[in-house]
C-alpha cells in the first residue's frame, strides 16, 4: 500500500509503537527489517502470524489483541487475505 511507508514515517517521528499482524513470520520479520532499516526511530513492539483458518472475530484475536496491548502498541497494520481482512 501507498499509506504505510508515510503512516510508519509519522509514528516514528511521534513514538508511535507499531506491530504486524498477518502473512507469514519470514515475511514479517522481512517487511520489520526493511522498514526498520529504513524509517530510523520505528519501534516495531510486535509481528504476529497467525495459524492457517485464522478467525478474526474469535478467541486467538482476542488473545492476540491483549498481548498487542500489553505491549502497548498504538497501530496495527493488518495483512489478512479477503474476505477475512473485513
Amino acid at each position: 500500500s501507498d499509506l504505510v511507508r508515510p503512516v510508519l514515517r509519522l509514528a516514528a517521528r511521534h513514538r508511535v509503537p507499531v506491530a504486524f499482524l498477518g502473512s507469514t513470520e519470514p515475511s514479517l520479520a522481512r517487511a520489520a527489517d526493511a522498514l526498520s532499516a529504513e524509517i530510523p526511530g520505528l519501534d516495531i513492539r510486535a509481528c504476529v502470524a497467525p495459524p492457517m483458518g485464522f478467525d478474526p472475530t474469535g478467541h486467538e484475536a482476542q488473545r492476540i489483541l491483549d498481548d498487542l496491548a500489553s505491549r502497548d502498541v498504538r497501530l496495527l497494520l493488518l495483512a489478512l487475505g479477503a474476505p477475512k481482512q473485513e
